[in-house]
């Protein structure tokens, strides 16, 4: 939640992000975030995860074979 995760990212505003994490920490045990509140914090966080998994760090794969495999079973 970082600013310079976020502006990394490219996806939100440092700003805005900040401000909503910082509305967050400061509640502690006080009583339960808002749904929209909630919600803002969880899609970014996900979005931030999927950025790093897939787009930060280029995922290695094996290559893909595209033989196309016939089982052929023997009639009963």
């Amino acid at each position: 939640m970082s600013d310079a995760t976020v502006r990394d990212a490219g996806v939100f505003e440092p700003g805005p992000v900040k401000a909503l994490w910082q509305k967050c920490k400061t509640r502690g045990d006080e009583s339960q975030f808002s749904n929209a509140d909630n919600m803002a914090v969880v899609g970014v966080l996900s979005t931030h995860l999927l950025h790093q998994h897939y787009i930060a760090t280029q995922p290695t794969s094996k290559p893909v074979d595209l033989r196309t495999l016939v089982e052929r079973n023997p009639e009963p």
